[in-house]
């Protein structure tokens, strides 16, 4: 081989191995990303109406932002009822000791409108959900629990079309202790079912 083309084969050996080191650095970096755990509020746009932040938004701060807001009092819990959107029904907030503790929010059927999803939307996100219970004390036994009681939330949809009723919001707790605390529309009439 003479000069210019040992020259040429060394610029295009080098230029080559440059683009295969930067096309395995961006694959790696791919599965990196994909390893990383997802903090659920940020990947699936679950929450972009709720009104309230778990654990964080206090009665005083609820009854200044929403001077109409109707409540009620059963037992230790506070019922709150807002209106977050026309068209739906209101978003139903918990809270104990003045605290927030959980929010139902209902789903829009319509994929058009703002917080619209639906179920292979969230266990596409969320994977499988900790335990399903068929059966709502108030929507009927069409319907059934996701429950994710370990990441937090539950969502109330249709098995047969993936439809969501609503989700509710809560801190991550034993599946125990969101029935017993949150869990009022669960029908437990019907087995639970916990996921492998």
């Amino acid at each position: 081989m003479n000069t210019k083309t040992r020259k040429i084969f060394l610029i295009f050996s080098t230029l080559t191995a440059a683009a295969l080191l930067i096309l395995f650095i961006i694959w790696a970096t791919s599965l990196i990303i994909n390893l990383i755990p997802k903090d659920p509020a940020k990947t699936l746009e679950l929450n972009t109406l709720t009104t309230s932040t778990i654990g964080g938004t206090t009665e005083s701060e609820l009854d200044q932002k929403y001077p109409s807001v109707t409540s009620s009092t059963s037992g230790e819990l506070s019922e709150y009822k807002i209106r977050t959107q026309d068209n739906l029904p209101l978003t139903e907030i918990l809270t104990k000791d003045g605290i927030v503790v959980s929010e139902k929010l209902f789903i829009p059927e319509n994929e058009q409108m703002e917080g619209y999803t639906t179920l292979p939307e969230i266990t596409s996100q969320y994977g499988a959900p900790n335990t399903t219970i068929q059966g709502s004390k108030t929507y009927g036994d069409d319907l059934m629990f996701y429950i994710y009681h370990t990441k937090g939330f539950a969502a109330l949809a249709s098995p047969i079309n993936g439809g969501v009723m609503y989700v509710q919001f809560f801190k991550p707790t034993t599946l125990e202790q969101y029935l017993s605390e949150y869990g009022s529309d669960v029908d437990l009439s019907a087995p639970a079912q916990k996921a492998e």
